[in-house]
């Protein structure tokens, strides 16, 4: 039977020097799912998204990206089955806002070949849909913290690869940008895609998220769907402080005691 599974996560043990952070974790995502990691700082969560992308070896286990073990693909053919949104990112060189989400084609291109009029096209759309289409000529240093998280967010859009790997991708962001971002690839699971992403907020992954993956930090995990581990109980072990379950118009709303 085929694996119709995006991506795989088999006996995974992920580790720091001296301690281990995630332990045995077999998983299987598909398309149209966004699934949230949550836990403190240190558990584990971007270690688990980088050794997803292949950027470190785990220390036990496989990754398997649908029918293919992820060390047996190049970084191109990574690249194009899936994008990686990091914490921060560094901008050294000069560059316009266009430039910078332009990048994110590169790996459909054919060595030194040019943009294509669908290269422009999905530049422009990913700009649009995080509001920077006006800022198209701006050099990016001139850019507020928020609207430098936004470009990154745009550059993997238009990366359009199956699998987003997102980590934290509400930093800097005001509320009216956290909701359009976490809209927009909440609508691309709609469309086959498969969204993983590192989340603080209770609130917003329980207004995303189909699935949630709990990271302690000592090697014990809880996955599940949102509505059955996001309680109480997970929460407040998970963070360590006492959490408080509100229902309110159909909403579920996390406070801290």
């Amino acid at each position: 039977m085929k694996n119709s599974s995006l991506v795989s996560l088999e006996q995974l043990d992920i580790a720091i020097p001296g301690r281990i952070l995630v332990q045995n974790l077999t998983a299987s995502f598909k398309d149209n799912e966004f699934i949230a990691i949550l836990g403190r700082n240190g558990t584990g969560k971007s270690l688990t998204l980088h050794t997803i992308a292949g950027l470190r070896d785990p220390q036990k286990g496989e990754i398997v990206l649908g029918q293919d073990n992820l060390k047996n693909l190049n970084r191109r053919e990574i690249a194009i089955r899936l994008s990686l949104l990091t914490q921060d990112s560094e901008d050294i060189l000069p560059s316009t806002v266009y430039d910078t989400a332009s990048i994110g084609r590169h790996p459909h291109k054919k060595p030194f070949s040019g943009e294509t009029e669908k290269d422009i096209k999905m530049t422009l759309d990913s700009l649009s849909k995080v509001s920077l289409e006006n800022k198209l000529e701006q050099d990016i240093h001139s850019l507020s913290g928020g609207e430098k998280r936004r470009l990154s967010i745009a550059q993997v859009l238009n990366q359009n690869a199956k699998i987003f790997l997102l980590d934290e991708p509400t930093n800097h962001l005001d509320p009216l940008y956290q909701y359009q971002v976490l809209d927009t690839f909440k609508k691309l699971t709609n469309k086959n895609y498969l969204v993983i992403a590192t989340m603080h907020d209770p609130n917003l992954i329980s207004r995303y998220a189909d699935k949630c993956l709990l990271l302690y930090g000592d090697g014990r995990w809880i996955l599940g769907e949102t509505d059955d581990v996001m309680n109480e109980e997970n929460l407040s072990s998970l963070y360590g402080i006492e959490m408080q379950k509100i229902r309110q118009d159909d909403r579920t709303l996390f406070i801290a005691k």
